[in-house]
């Protein structure tokens, strides 16, 4: 106790240098923990909007092979899917069946040449139209045959109204043209950052369009009452429906999956039949290919052969979940960086505390204090500097975290994916600030230690007699 009080007194009496050390381990702690937290937020908010956008956390799909080798991607039958959900006792909050169709939209002598419309059963998911910002006409229609909404700006590059007729050309799932006409019924707001021209109408109008029967559908869309246990209810149906039918394996889609799709190499020498083969059989694409997707051709013998696809949300943002990690990760090094530089400031300043106080940790050792305790005093010291510094970072960045979560961005549509209400959100990062109240102290020991062992070696009878 007696040691604590000590070390407490040193740190007070030298208040400047004290609040100096702890400011700069404060300024490190402040960019790590405001970043995770901010980065978390980030997160959060992305897979809440998206969910919201799919109307799901876990998405099924299936892919038909046909007699002409080509895949129909189709689910006729929901009964399995289901069956999964109750067996499986999943506590969902909805379910919803999709279908989804790309083509050109024409009007008059406007033409948007690529738009994707989903076909939505509004009356399974009546929430999805409310989460939509609608900027012109009336959503009353849009349960009726051939209405549509598309985007603000889609609706800007035609030069259109809602309630105006436009012409939808598009290809059905066995790969054939069709065209129809659709009645615009409102327009709504697009998310900037998705840069894509989109619609949603009637699953069965957009069925229709696409050659599928009223009860079929392409996307069984599951959302969870806590988006917490995703993976493992994601894994949980994914081998439930191994056992029974064939599934596509799981996987996600990042940077290097990209190079490999689009086979980049910087080696120029020649490679075997045998190691071009085995990078086709690594190559992704070639993999979806190979199960009939995006227009690969399997072998028609294998016709009505029907396979499975369970993907979350977390597969779908791998890439964008990649980038935040490179982001944190850079932060951690720049932290690591700044806490070597202060740990060299502070072995430095009790090398100088040191000569400062020789004179004073003689008396005290001609007094009777033990070595130990000498070296005790020092590293107390040094734990208080971290874990001052520490919290007062973490304070910093809590308060400054919460402070710009309140700015409200609701002027800047290109940010809106990763908004929450038109704010950005800040979550507070435990596990960060516990490692941090935990690593920084050691840090401090290990910076404090050997200058505090010196001065637990210091010899009474010289210390009095020397003058600096």
């Amino acid at each position: 106790m007696k040691s604590f009080k000590i070390a407490s007194r040193n740190i007070m009496r030298e208040k400047k240098r004290t609040f100096l050390l702890a400011g700069a381990i404060a300024f490190g702690v402040l960019i790590i923990i405001l970043l995770n937290g901010l980065s978390q937020g980030l997160v959060g908010n992305i897979k809440d909007n998206l969910s919201h956008l799919l109307s799901g956390h876990i998405f099924i799909s299936a892919d038909e092979i046909l007699p002409t080798g080509l895949a129909e991607e189709v689910i006729r039958d929901d009964k399995l899917l289901k069956d999964a959900l109750k067996d499986l006792e999943i506590p969902y909050q909805s379910i919803s069946t999709r279908s989804s169709a790309t083509g050109e939209i024409i009007f008059g002598s406007k033409t948007v040449r690529r738009i994707d419309i989903d076909g939505v059963d509004f009356d399974q998911d009546p929430d999805f139209l409310k989460s939509l910002n609608i900027v012109s006409g009336s959503l009353d229609t849009i349960n009726e045959p051939n209405h549509i909404i598309i985007t603000d700006k889609t609706a800007q590059k035609l030069n259109i109204e809602a309630g105006e007729e436009v012409l939808f050309k598009t290809t059905t799932t066995t790969g054939q043209n069709n065209v129809d006409s659709f009645i615009v019924s409102a327009t709504f707001k697009g998310n900037e950052i998705i840069d894509v021209d989109a619609g949603y109408g009637n699953l069965a109008s957009i069925n229709r369009i696409i050659n599928l029967r009223d009860k079929e559908f392409q996307t069984f869309s599951i959302m969870l009452k806590d988006m917490e246990d995703m993976e493992g209810f994601t894994d949980k149906i994914y081998s439930y429906m191994e056992e029974r039918v064939k599934v596509a394996e799981r996987f996600r889609i990042d940077f290097s999956d990209i190079e490999a799709m689009m086979n980049f190499s910087d080696d120029d020498e020649e490679k075997t039949d045998e190691e071009e083969s085995d990078e086709e059989d690594e190559n992704p694409l070639t993999k979806m290919m190979a199960m009939g997707m995006f227009g690969g051709k399997v072998d028609p013998a294998r016709a009505g052969e029907i396979t499975y696809s369970v993907t979350n949300i977390n597969d779908m943002l791998s890439i964008i979940f990649s980038v935040i990690s490179a982001i944190n990760f850079t932060a951690t090094v720049i932290f690591f960086i700044l806490i070597i530089i202060i740990m060299v400031g502070i072995t430095n300043t009790f090398r100088m505390v040191l000569i400062e106080r020789f004179k004073e940790i003689g008396t005290m050792r001609a007094m009777g204090m033990q070595r130990p305790i000498v070296l005790r005093i020092f590293l107390l010291e040094a734990i208080f500097i971290g874990l001052l510094g520490s919290f007062m970072g973490i304070a910093l960045g809590i308060l400054i975290g919460n402070a710009f979560s309140l700015i409200s961005f609701a002027d800047f549509n290109f940010l809106s994916l990763f908004l929450y209400k038109d704010h950005f959100t800040y979550s507070l990062p435990v596990a960060g600030m516990v490692s941090t109240l935990i690593i920084i102290p050691i840090l401090c020991i290990i910076a404090a230690f050997f200058p505090s062992r010196k001065a637990s070696k210091i010899d009474p009878a010289k210390a009095l007699s020397t003058n600096f």
